[in-house]
């Protein structure tokens, strides 16, 4: 007599190939989703920072753009650390000298500063408790005065900003590096 076999059933080998199926599609999935999400924070930074410089850069736009000075008294002091600038805050145009306003940006331990009231052009010495912080991921300022053929130009002032995320670790795929420039030319430049 014959045995009905009935073969309804999962064999051993038959439920380990399918858990070896599965675990292998759950680690392709979760692989992929921790490589986007390390892309997504990755650009998220990156666009975070490059917003932080532009308004850095937009607020030394600000000033640069409405210098006053002349080659005797110019618009620009430039230091290592910053530059100071000579703005017309009545508008009118000409160089008034003491009523005119001298505003200073200085970059100390990766902080820009702002400073609406510098004491001293030379040094950038600003008025105690009157700096600003303009942003605090910013690991090079450089500030010059050349035109594209290498002329300085007392009207000109060239800004190159570099930042990272964490300023104080190399630049890497976590920590990225943002370097935008600006190139402006004041407006109001007085011989007066």
């Amino acid at each position: 007599m014959k045995l009905a076999h009935n073969r309804k059933a999962l064999t051993l080998i038959e439920l380990l190939i399918a858990v070896i199926l599965i675990s292998v599609l759950l680690l392709a999935v979760i692989s992929m989703d921790r490589f986007t999400r390390h892309h997504m924070v990755s650009s998220d930074r990156r666009s975070k920072l490059q917003n932080e410089v532009s308004l850095a850069i937009d607020h030394m736009s600000k000033n640069i753009l409405n210098a006053i000075g002349d080659t005797v008294r110019p618009p620009f002091n430039f230091r290592a650390d910053g530059f100071t600038v000579q703005v017309d805050t009545s508008g009118n145009g000409q160089l008034d000298v003491g009523t005119d306003a001298i505003y200073g940006y200085r970059l100390s331990n990766n902080q820009l500063l702002f400073c609406s009231n510098v004491v001293n052009v030379t040094t950038g010495t600003c008025n105690s408790g009157q700096e600003e912080v303009i942003s605090n991921r910013i690991t090079a300022l450089t500030v010059d005065q050349k035109d594209e053929t290498g002329a300085i130009k007392v009207n000109r002032c060239n800004l190159i900003v570099q930042a990272r995320w964490n300023p104080a670790l190399g630049r890497g795929p976590d920590n990225p590096e943002v370097n935008m420039q600006a190139s402006l030319v004041a407006h109001s430049v007085s011989s007066n």
